[in-house]
C-alpha cells in the first residue's frame, strides 16, 4: 500500500476529529474550518495537550512525535492522526 492511501483519513474520521477538537476548544463545529488557526479560536497549550491526548485514546496511536505547537488547525490535525496511524501500521 503506497504511503499516499495509508494516510488518508475517511470523511467520518475527519467529522469525528473537528467533533473531538470542538468539545475540546468548546467551540461551534459551523465556525471551524479546516485551515481555522486553533490560537485564532482561543486555544491555549493545554487546549492543545488536551487534544493530543484525546486524539491518542480515541484512535489508539501515539502522536509523541508531532509537536504541540504543530497542531495548529484541523488539517494539521487530520495529517498527524494519519501518519501515526501509516506508522503503526508499518510496525
Amino acid at each position: 500500500m503506497a504511503t499516499s492511501e495509508r494516510t488518508v483519513l475517511a470523511d467520518a474520521e475527519r467529522r469525528r476529529i473537528k467533533e473531538l477538537v470542538c468539545e475540546i476548544l468548546e467551540l461551534n463545529p459551523d465556525d471551524v474550518s479546516d485551515s481555522s488557526l486553533f490560537r485564532d479560536h482561543g486555544a491555549d497549550s493545554l487546549g492543545l495537550l488536551e487534544i493530543h491526548a484525546s486524539l491518542e485514546q480515541e484512535y489508539s496511536i501515539s502522536l509523541e512525535q508531532v509537536p504541540l505547537q504543530d497542531m495548529t488547525d484541523l488539517t494539521a490535525v487530520y495529517s498527524a492522526v494519519a501518519m501515526a496511524r501509516g506508522q503503526a501500521g508499518e510496525r
